[in-house]
């Protein structure tokens, strides 16, 4: 999955949220991902059995290389511009919805003193207001006018849905779809700066800056997300060289602050405002088997410093070339994440007597600290035993540490409770909890080694064969660790309060977070009872994979090559989240009385991935270069494939059916595309020769460019909305995807799946349904880009290029937003697609 791949910036960790690995913010608030593209000098990729000297790459390592100054002044200015004159109308909406974006920058480069300092730097800021679409079921008037003369108190979140806009033939549940206004904004720096303090010594400095911010309009009324990042990342490095051998010495430290509210996390209990905690009287949301639920909200604070220091010392001798050295990681970090209560209510009948089946309190983390670190050291050898065959031998060895949460202030028990066992006996007893300083072991043994090699027979360079194999280790995200710190001993961030509890406490809607906690609180002081949000393995270890890859390069051409191999992964011992003692589905009672619904974590995921990859690429000459790839892929594993935080990315809305039957939910992965084909050119036009000079000059010099993409779909499932996790529905048999849906937007065919009946008493299906996981795909998808260009000479080592950008240029519709959950009025139905066509147009001075 994507947590796989690891991110740098000349050499340290550059991810955009440091409690996970990803080039961009947590839920992309930000449009400029590491660094601006004017700061990029260069961008290495490695994939397949990656040398020993990287760490924490499991699926893949992307290394930036930042630009420095050199002894000549030179920089650009750039301006793109997109408005909704040249756009095409969205594919869901009648008009087009307003759009103003605007994108510029600059960079600057140069001598500080000539040969010696030298200074770099840019700027990219964006400035975006849009009307973009939103969606999402609505109870009908019909239906808000049988539940408040039932229940009144549902007004406080009834509140916050318009009503249906759409046609709809469902008497209690429509469609409200609609453009309502989105704000991005940046304001990126970058800053390099290189010090040559001898002719064989180096030192270098590279600082990046981010401040984005992000709103997202929702279909509920009044509740819009929005995004307040800050990004401060510094990169150190000293390089030496001396007769024989290059010293490396690298220092970095990235961090990133994440704040994220919900509009209607804002709103009160208007009858009792006054709340002991943040978040203790925030009107609860509803959570439904008819179709809607909502309205969210939510606060969430994360994200922390990570700093490391590495050192690398590469010795040619002879045919080999060594390279050795080690590196130091620590990250601290945190989160706080209170959300309103969410009551769940399985059918009309149980909404209109006011009888939840779970209700969910989510009390927030408290102020707290976590802190994880890793070291390892690595030996490896690049030695060309003959003329013909260079082989790359190496081994790494990493310690991983487990993560411990500290209180701060206003929460000075916050921690990370975890029990010293959950039994699997499917009794779910658990033991008394570990110490806080050691919520899990320590792992301290882990050895990849690593090997490949390049082949090359004809001795000419014409043809060549390479592979490898590797045993590659990484972190557990630290995501993990800091959604489940807890305020206190046995008052988890989440409570779950099944059928039991509700009738023993007796929950109503509307109750508060403020409630909860006191009864949480109650809970706390019986001796039997553990509350715990999530437990994990007390022996988890961290994830691994072994990788290999053999593939065959043939020089066809001067200027053509040809490339074909495969490449395959085995992932061992990869996180799974479960929810353990869930509710009996015919009682409603849980195993074990005494434990709430914790997310059990520990090592069963397993992956495997096997691919085809082929491509054809021409350097440029003859005023044309291209490159053309086609994969065929296949991913398996019983979850998602990642091994993320259970909320995060393709882990979201992953947890297993079922506890024990984990055979049952192999399938493919979450980001599994059986076919890619891309295609990307560059064409230079014809000159014009026979016209005059100032013609010439206007239609001379252009250049048109695109890319190409077509995929398979990626998999889905067919759900029920239950007061368990993770609940599928039956097959029936009949064909799935129906053949006329482009026309129909009806993808899926309701006929062949089948509702489980639900007990009363627990809110959930009677059995597990036999849909299988990943069963059926989502469309797939084809795109084309386009861009013209052209140069304009403006003085002596100043040019401006202007250019045309159209994105999805012949307005292709790419349907999306397929709805799985067979209690949804709209089952099936494609709602949604990937955008039309867009206009960019742009400038840029260099000099």
């Amino acid at each position: 999955g994507t947590s796989g791949t690891q991110w740098s910036l000349d050499g340290t960790n550059a991810s955009g949220h440091t409690g996970a690995s990803s080039p961009g913010a947590y839920q992309a608030p930000n449009l400029v991902d590491i660094m601006s593209t004017e700061g990029v000098q260069e961008v290495a990729a490695i994939k397949g059995a990656i040398p020993a000297e990287y760490e924490n790459a499991i699926g893949g390592q992307v290394n930036v290389i930042s630009k420095s100054g050199a002894n000549q002044w030179h920089g650009s200015l750039f301006e793109n511009h997109r408005n909704k004159v040249l756009n095409a109308r969205f594919q869901r909406l009648d008009s087009k919805p307003p759009l103003v974006f605007n994108q510029f920058g600059g960079s600057l480069g140069g001598p500080i003193k000539k040969d010696k300092i030298f200074i770099f730097g840019d700027y990219e800021g964006y400035r975006e207001v849009e009307g973009a679409f939103v969606q999402g079921n609505v109870p009908t008037q019909a239906l808000r006018t049988q539940l408040l003369n039932a229940v009144p108190n549902y007004k406080l979140a009834l509140d916050a849905f318009p009503l249906p806009n759409q046609p709809t033939s469902d008497a209690m549940v429509g469609l409200y779809a609609s453009a309502k206004g989105a704000i991005r904004r940046d304001n990126h720096f970058d800053w390099r700066g290189d010090i040559l303090l001898t002719s064989t010594s180096r030192l270098a400095v590279t600082y990046n800056r981010g401040r984005p911010v992000r709103t997202v309009p929702r279909y509920y009324i009044d509740d819009d997300r929005a995004w307040y990042n800050t990004l401060d990342r510094i990169t150190g490095s000293y390089t030496v060289g001396r007769t024989g051998w290059v010293s490396e010495t690298k220092f970095g430290l990235n961090r990133t602050i994440a704040d994220r509210t919900d509009g209607f996390f804002s709103k009160l209990d208007p009858d009792n405002p006054k709340e002991s905690f943040t978040g203790g009287r925030r009107r609860p949301r509803l959570s439904t088997t008819l179709g809607f639920s909502g309205p969210d909200g939510e606060i969430n604070h994360y994200g922390g410093p990570l700093w490391q220091i590495s050192q690398k010392v590469a010795r040619p001798a002879g045919r080999h070339f060594l390279k050795f050295g080690g590196d130091f990681h620590r990250l601290t970090g945190t989160r706080n994440n209170p959300e309103v209560p969410s009551f769940f209510y399985s059918g009309l009948d149980a909404l209109l007597s006011n009888t939840p089946s779970t209700v969910s309190a989510t009390l927030g983390n408290g102020d707290f600290t976590m802190r994880t670190f890793e070291f390892g050291f690595f030996i490896q050898d690049d030695w060309r035993a003959t003329s013909k065959l260079t082989l790359n031998l190496g081994i790494r060895y990493d310690f991983y540490s487990n993560f411990v949460s500290k209180g701060k202030r206003g929460t000075p028990d916050a921690g990370l409770y975890n029990p010293e066992f959950l039994s699997q006996d499917g009794k779910f007893t658990v033991g008394s909890f570990r110490p806080i300083t050691s919520p899990f072991e320590h792992d301290p043994i882990n050895f990849g080694p690593r090997f490949g090699f390049a082949y090359n027979p004809d001795g000419q360079g014409k043809t060549a064969f390479r592979g490898g194999f590797g045993v590659m280790f990484t972190s557990n995200t630290a995501d993990i660790g800091w959604f489940a710190t807890a305020i206190g001993r046995n008052i988890p961030s989440r409570q779950e309060f099944d059928p039991a509890l509700i009738s023993r406490f007796g929950i109503r809607y509307p109750m508060f977070n403020d409630n909860f906690f006191d009864f949480v609180l109650q809970q706390s002081r019986e001796s039997q009872r553990t509350n715990v949000f999530q437990i994990f393995d007390p022996k988890l270890q961290v994830p691994y994979t072994m990788q290999y890859s053999l593939d065959i390069q043939r020089q066809l051409t001067p200027t053509l090559m040809l490339s074909t191999g495969v490449t395959g992964t085995r992932g061992v011992k990869l996180i799974l989240f479960r929810a353990a003692n869930r509710v009996d589905r015919l009682t409603g009672l849980r195993p074990n009385p005494n434990v709430s619904q914790p997310i059990y974590t520990d090592n069963s995921q397993t992956l495997t991935y096997y691919a085809w990859q082929s491509s054809l690429s021409k350097r440029f000459s003859s005023k044309l270069s291209f490159d053309v790839n086609y994969t065929w892929s296949k991913g398996i594993a019983n979850a998602a494939g990642d091994f993320g935080a259970w909320f995060v990315g393709e882990n979201s809305n992953s947890l297993n059916q079922e506890f024990f039957d984990l055979r049952a939910d192999r399938g493919p992965t979450s980001f599994d595309i059986t076919h890619f084909f891309s295609a990307g050119w560059v064409y230079e036009l014809p000159g014009l020769q026979r016209v005059t000079n100032s013609v010439r000059h206007l239609l001379s010099g252009w250049q048109a460019s695109g890319i190409f993409r077509a995929n398979t779909g990626l998999p889905a499932t067919a759900v029920q909305s239950s007061s368990r996790p993770g609940d599928r529905t039956d097959y029936v048999g009949g064909a799935v995807v129906l053949p006329n849906y482009r026309k129909t937007l009806q993808y899926l065919n309701k006929g062949a799946f089948q509702l489980i009946p639900r007990a009363a008493t627990s809110g959930a299906p009677i059995r597990p349904g036999n849909a299988g996981r990943g069963s059926f795909r989502e469309p797939g998808l084809w795109n084309l880009d386009l861009s013209v260009s052209k140069y304009v000479p403006i003085h002596e080592g100043v040019r401006m290029q202007i250019r045309a950008d159209m994105f999805n240029a012949l307005n292709h519709t790419n349907l999306s937003g397929l709805r799985t959950n067979l209690n949804d009025s709209f089952f099936g139905q494609l709602l949604n697609t990937r955008g039309a066509r867009i206009i960019q147009a742009g400038a840029s001075l260099s000099f």
